[in-house]
């Protein structure tokens, strides 16, 4: 019993420094000057694909409607949504993991929202998958836990 309550406490202090690292270096960036020459979007797609992609590339038209969707859902904008993916695919990449970001938007994008915030459904996201769970697992994981907290 004391292990599996060790256990539990380590993956509940590992989510809680997982939001905390996502809320100190993955700002929204409000109020800050923005000089961008290319959209989010493009940027997002630039940053999957690992290079360079034409402004007609299908992955900027996925990621411009998947950041609408998810913002409508949950109260981060878009950029944070874009920037805290694009973090959870390098601390991913950085395990060993390599997933698309564009896969992860999708998978979340199909859960039950609830009181939950993106960050939130990422930082479990993350541990599920350096706990070495598939995409599919995770994503399946986390609507069972959301349908068990009454989510629908």
């Amino acid at each position: 019993m004391k292990n599996i309550l060790r256990k539990i406490g380590l993956w509940v202090l590992g989510i809680f420094l997982c939001l905390f690292l996502i809320g100190k270096f993955v700002g929204d960036n409000k109020g800050e000057n923005k000089t961008k020459e290319q959209p989010l979007e493009y940027t997002l797609a630039v940053i999957d694909a690992g290079e360079s992609v034409s402004e007609d590339d299908i992955r900027i038209a996925r990621f411009r409607s998947l950041l609408t969707q998810l913002s409508s859902k949950y109260a981060e904008t878009p950029e944070k949504i874009g920037n805290m993916t694009a973090f959870i695919k390098q601390k991913l990449h950085d395990n060993g993991i390599n997933e698309s970001m564009l896969n992860i938007m999708e998978g979340i994008n199909t859960l039950p929202v609830g009181n939950q915030k993106y960050d939130t459904y990422l930082t479990l996201y993350l541990s599920s998958r350096i706990g070495s769970m598939t995409h599919e697992e995770t994503i399946t994981g986390l609507r069972q836990i959301a349908n068990g907290l009454g989510m629908r």
